[in-house]
């Protein structure tokens, strides 16, 4: 019991940390916004948008801008070389950061590809929801087994396909129903008898 308390609370930190750290530097940054739209919003008509004042707005409007320039910068050659120096000479010295960045490009890479399935792996004596991500040549597959309630992290095996049995439900129910601990897994598995 303690075991699996310790293991749920790193894995919900390790989950909620991203989100935190995004968060502080959002609100940072809209702090710093605001400060530049407020001489500017004094020269536009006050609006109210969703409870937000010209202020507000402009700040957000802002905000996207910057991200958006950021992002087109990110995608030029000095962008990249100015990414990777941060990554390997500031951000290195972090070790946290770079183990969930790289679970975090991991997810992000299966979620977005179109050859990843989802499916039930056998482990042992049990069915665990899985993600195939490809087919060997020597006929194994590449299955990912992630962990609850952190998809971000889990198991690579390689099973012969008798141990796999494909879902015909999008890889994000399954992770949604991993992070909710199970939640969810009637959805997953009705109509299926071969689990015996």
């Amino acid at each position: 019991m303690m075991q699996f308390l310790k293991t749920t609370i790193i894995g919900g930190l390790i989950f909620l940390l991203p989100a935190a750290v995004v968060l502080l530097v959002l609100s940072k940054a809209l702090i710093a916004a605001r400060t530049i739209a407020a001489p500017l919003s004094e020269k536009l008509p006050h609006v109210a948008l969703f409870g937000l004042g010209t202020t507000s707005l402009v700040a957000i409007l802002l905000l996207t801008l910057v991200c958006f320039i950021a992002g087109i910068f990110a995608r030029t050659a000095l962008g990249r070389r100015l990414k990777s120096w941060v990554d390997n000479s500031i951000v290195a010295s972090i070790p946290a950061y770079q183990v969930l960045r790289s679970m975090a490009e991991g997810m992000a890479e299966i979620e977005s590809s179109a050859n990843v399935r989802s499916a039930l792996a056998r482990i042992e004596d049990a069915w665990q929801p899985a993600l195939v991500l490809e087919e060997l040549e020597n006929g194994l597959l590449t299955v990912f087994v992630p962990q609850a309630p952190t998809p971000m992290s889990g198991s690579i095996f390689y099973l012969t396909h008798e141990r796999v049995k494909m879902l015909d439900v999008p890889i994000s129910r399954v992770l949604i129903c991993i992070r909710r601990m199970g939640l969810g897994s009637q959805a997953l598995l009705r109509g299926r008898t071969d689990l015996g």
